[in-house]
């Protein structure tokens, strides 16, 4: 079960994974099919209902031609924005 705190950071991830995904002109059924997933799943996917884990974040990445890692920082710079820095003190990430 998905607890409140953590769905919060779902439906930050489904919204970057959405912008990618629109940013590159793909469709949700498209990216289904590159993931082998049915549109539905993506959908749930980006509204952060259902949780996606790291081999389906990694495959959606690549899918829509981005490094995993650039995802992973955008996901982090959502998930802690308070000073700008990462969260073991160190200077941000610049893309």
């Amino acid at each position: 079960m998905v607890q409140p705190e953590e769905s919060a950071y779902y439906k930050r991830f489904g919204r970057i994974l959405r912008a990618a995904r629109r940013k590159r002109d793909v469709t949700q059924k498209q990216l289904g099919e590159k993931l082998h997933l049915t549109q539905p799943i993506i959908a749930r996917c980006e509204s952060g209902e259902r949780p996606v884990d790291i081999v389906e974040f990694v495959l959606a990445a690549r899918a829509l031609g981005l490094a995993p890692a650039k995802l992973v920082r955008r996901l982090e710079k959502e998930m802690f924005p308070e000073d700008g820095r990462e969260q073991d003190g160190s200077p941000p990430v610049h893309d």
